[in-house]
């Protein structure tokens, strides 16, 4: 399916991971390597690795590793990121493309201009390091001490970016409108496109987070629900991807656990859209 991925997880091996993403027709797919409930990489054998790697060349073009929630690039306080610095090499051992980062939060700053400065020396330093793996930046959905929810976020910080031409950025959709941006009508998603092109640009956009969520505008809580299924809609969600500005960026669907089946109807549904366009 070009352009639609989807967030698998990984319940076994590397291969059986694969095997899913083969069975859904996926081109590409995102997934945590790094235990959700534990701050350390999940441990897979040498066959599953070599294995996995023959399907990977096979079957799939991009691939994006979604960093742990363990690792908060704009804490002050942290001069280097262990967990951080494994998933990258355990991603470029895989063949992964992309790493995709949530900024991290204030905690531990004395202010948000100390976190967003805190963000930048770690950025910058990734970026000038790093030239295998495209760095994907991805706004939140929390309010507080959260970095990246308020798009403004990230205009400060890319004021301190030394290298900004190779940061780009992953909207996720959901998360937009559960901090606040309405995206659901026609005048909202205007302003929200009008603002994201003035911070850094849809140019600057390689990924979509394609969720929809239960929750109300402005909540700020946290939560991802199947498309069509949630406040956004399916009607809000299609209207703002056919969007020539965004038509062309692959989007990625992060939806709770759901049976095959169903996760297999979702993908055809979204993909209609643009057969449709």
């Amino acid at each position: 399916m070009k352009h639609i991925g989807l967030h698998l997880h990984i319940d076994d091996t590397l291969v059986s991971l694969a095997q899913k993403a083969i069975r859904l027709n996926l081109e590409f797919f995102q997934c945590f390597l790094a235990l959700r409930t534990e701050g350390r990489l999940i441990s897979f054998t040498d066959e599953d690795i070599e294995q996995f790697l023959v399907l990977r060349k096979k079957h799939f073009g991009n691939l994006y590793l979604h960093s742990s929630y363990w690792v908060n690039l704009s804490d002050p306080r942290r001069t280097h990121h262990p967990l951080l610095e494994e998933e990258f090499k355990l991603a470029k051992k895989l063949q992964f493309t992309h790493v995709v980062f949530h900024a991290g939060s204030a905690k531990g700053a004395r202010n948000k201009k100390d976190a967003i400065d805190a963000l930048a020396r770690t950025l910058n330093k990734l970026l000038a390091q790093e030239h295998d793996l495209q760095i994907l930046l991805e706004n939140t959905a929390h309010g507080g001490n959260a970095i990246g929810s308020d798009l403004r976020d990230f205009r400060a910080l890319l004021k301190q970016i030394e290298q900004p031409e190779k940061l780009k950025f992953c909207i996720d959709l959901a998360h937009a409108y559960l901090f606040g941006y309405d995206i659901v009508t026609q005048e909202g998603r205007k302003k929200f496109m009008e603002l994201v092109e003035d911070i850094f640009g849809w140019k600057n956009v390689h990924l979509l987070h394609l969720n929809d969520t239960q929750e109300a505008l402005g909540s700020k809580i946290d939560q991802h629900w199947p498309t069509g299924e949630g406040t956004i809609g399916d009607e809000a969600l299609k209207a703002f991807v056919l969007q020539p500005e965004v038509i062309d960026i692959p989007v990625l669907l992060e939806v709770p656990m759901l049976s095959e089946e169903k996760q297999k109807q979702l993908l055809e549904k979204v993909s209609g859209w643009y057969e449709k366009k």
